[in-house]
């Protein structure tokens, strides 16, 4: 289901409103505190107060009715309160990640190996994430995502402005991206080395 897909950047247009020519930024998950959405609309902000040359757009998806309120509040007298989509829960992830750009997980407290990673992955997304334990290995840092100390939003802005001014160093990351899940964690993949190891153990 999950894969790159050129016409998805008129998806988004015709869903959300979001022009085809500003870079999207998405996160998909819950809306807990440790989850640190928070952290991602601070990075809305402070990309805005850098003056970034690109228009970035910031899609949230998961939450429910009234979660994403505190967050509208945060965003509201800054110049990015128009830069940032709260989507609700969603069916159509596959149909909004391959229109994004990159995707970002900016969890601050305890996170494992999310299947979000997998899905934008598979579409072409590079990932930013935090640098904690799990997050860590969704990434090969530097070839298909960056890492940044949990919490600290200007280090992900940051982050974020650098690869908006290297559209040939996105395009490699989204390869890579794509490429890595192709190779390490498809199905199939999986199966195969499943049948390995039951074939090792049966061997022994």
């Amino acid at each position: 289901r999950f894969q790159p897909n050129l016409n998805a950047k008129c998806y988004l247009a015709e869903t959300f409103n979001i022009p085809k020519t500003h870079k999207v930024a998405l996160y998909t998950g819950h809306m807990e505190e440790r989850k640190g959405v928070k952290v991602i609309i601070e990075a809305a902000i402070k990309l805005k107060e850098m003056h970034c040359e690109d228009d970035w757009h910031f899609l949230i998806c998961g939450n429910r009715s009234g979660e994403e309120k505190q967050f509208l509040e945060i965003l509201a007298d800054t110049q990015a309160k128009d830069s940032v989509t709260f989507a609700g829960y969603r069916d159509d992830v596959d149909k909004i990640a391959p229109g994004c750009d990159i995707g970002v997980i900016a969890s601050t407290g305890w996170d494992s190996f999310p299947m979000s990673s997998l899905e934008m992955a598979a579409c072409g997304l590079p990932i930013f994430v935090s640098a904690l334990q799990g997050l860590v290995e969704t990434i090969d840092e530097g070839s298909t995502g960056e890492l940044f100390e949990p919490g600290n939003s200007t280090e992900l802005a940051l982050l974020i402005f650098q690869i908006g001014q290297n559209n040939l160093k996105l395009q490699q990351y989204s390869n890579a991206a794509r490429e890595r899940i192709l190779e390490g964690y498809s199905l199939q993949v999986q199966k195969n080395r499943l049948m390995q190891e039951i074939t090792n153990c049966v061997g022994l």
